[in-house]
């Protein structure tokens, strides 16, 4: 879960870390540093496409990433955090190992 307007993470789950063999606490951090090892948003972040889309609930796709060399089945959507603001929740699935 990131905060779109600075892309920093919000939460995390277990999983996600280990997927991307993260080794420390990723909150607070932007997350494509962390997921990615970039330096700024990555283009092909579909944070634009939510905004754009939204009556749609989700978009789905699936990525290489080429920092751990995995693909993914993405599922990303906009949804209202514990404090009432609109955060970016992504949802991974493993494709390849």
């Amino acid at each position: 879960v990131t905060e779109p307007a600075t892309d920093k993470i919000l939460f995390a789950n277990e999983k996600m870390s280990i997927n991307y063999n993260i080794d420390c606490d990723p909150v607070g951090l932007p997350c494509w540093q962390v997921f990615h090892g970039a330096s700024s948003r990555c283009e092909f972040c579909p944070m634009e496409r939510l905004y754009d889309e939204q009556a749609e609930p989700a978009i789905e796709w699936e990525y290489h990433n080429t920092r751990i060399g995995k693909w993914f089945r993405n599922r990303e959507s906009l949804i209202p955090w514990t404090d009432g603001r609109m955060v970016h929740m992504s949802s991974l699935w493993i494709l390849q190992i």
